[in-house]
């Protein structure tokens, strides 16, 4: 299964959404490792060519994992913090320990939060959570779309957030029904004063 942006943690003052690898990467990690594992061990060449095969095959299946994704909420800090770290990225900060790269927005800049389509031939449908901004931009909850899970998912996802950035919108049309239901009742009230003076007319 494809990975998805799931709940890691949850309070009245911050939402964390995080995305990791999910099944379908580990399953081309493992794929590939047993590749570059076959081809050394059925190979003939020397120890040296055989490492290099199955240490082909590790990178090729590392490097088709997914990313790993954080976003965060926070009601207290007024901000919204993503973060994007590739395998790579994150094997590297374990040995170096060099912080990963954080995009901050202003939590109070959000005015609207939607789900975005995307079709791409062979790999089907695709969606992705967005933040609409008082700027005028668009944010991505993720770096990019997300195929293999059905739209409702993300729909729930984006009412989540929603509610807790209390983002609620009226109805729509409700305005323009009861603009249009003040204009019918003023129209009638003008057409009785007509008629009544009409017939005032005729009797004088």
């Amino acid at each position: 299964m494809r990975s998805f942006v799931k709940i890691k943690e949850q309070t009245d003052a911050s939402l964390h959404l995080v995305k990791e690898t999910g099944l379908y990467g580990y399953a081309l990690l493992t794929a590939f490792t047993a590749i570059g594992y076959g081809a050394a061990s059925y190979s003939q060449d020397s120890y040296f060519w055989q490492t290099v095969y199955l240490t082909f095959g590790v990178f090729m299946g590392l490097a088709c994992m997914e990313d790993y994704e954080e976003c965060v909420f926070n009601k207290t800090d007024k901000d919204i913090r993503l973060t994007k770290q590739t395998v790579w990225d994150r094997i590297l900060s374990v040995i170096s320990q060099r912080p990963a790269s954080v995009v901050v927005f202003n939590i109070e800049d959000v005015t609207g939060v939607h789900v975005k389509e995307e079709t791409v031939t062979y790999f089907g449908k695709g969606y992705q959570v967005v933040l609409f901004m008082n700027s005028g931009i668009d944010v991505g909850v993720t770096d990019s779309f997300i195929f293999g899970r059905e739209s409702s998912e993300h729909t729930k996802l984006a009412d989540k957030i929603k509610e807790f950035l209390n983002l609620y919108q009226p109805p729509e049309g409700l305005s323009d029904d009861s603009s249009s239901d003040s204009g019918e009742d003023g129209f009638e009230h003008i057409t009785d004063q007509v008629i009544e003076e009409e017939l005032k007319k005729n009797q004088q």
